[in-house]
């Protein structure tokens, strides 16, 4: 879907207008994080794709019912490729939130407190809402 391109330039647009700006003005701090936010939303969306086409695949090569992992019905098996979905959201948000946290501990170390804990936040929010669910 060409959209999910368009969202993620628009994304990269304004995070690039807003850190220029931010930077201009000496606030680095907050343009780093205004980065990562940026990267955490963008791979969000691209994890999410990668967990539909890994989905779409084991579908393909029916590795749901090798596995054990069978459903039975098309309802039941979009649940689980939504939850295959947020579970591979949830790992790439820890990856971004870990990999920033520990560039950012030599530095700014109350930043990549910031970090860890807003990375936590998020994870937090899609293990409610999928517990919801």
């Amino acid at each position: 879907d060409i959209s999910i391109l368009f969202k993620i330039a628009a994304i990269g647009i304004i995070v690039t207008v807003i850190c220029q700006i931010l930077k201009k003005s000496d606030r680095d701090d907050i343009a780093t994080v205004v980065s990562i936010v940026g990267l955490i939303l963008v791979l969000t969306i691209v994890v999410g794709m990668v967990g539909d086409v890994f989905g779409q695949i084991m579908e393909l090569f029916d590795l749901r019912s090798r596995s054990g992992l069978k459903t039975e019905n098309k309802e039941k098996q979009k649940e689980g490729n939504d939850n295959e979905t947020e579970i591979f959201k949830i790992i790439g948000i820890a990856f971004v939130t870990a990999i920033s946290a520990i560039l950012l501990k030599s530095t700014k170390p109350e930043l990549s407190f910031a970090v860890t804990i807003t990375g936590v936040i998020i994870i937090l929010m899609f293990v409610v809402d999928m517990l919801q669910n």
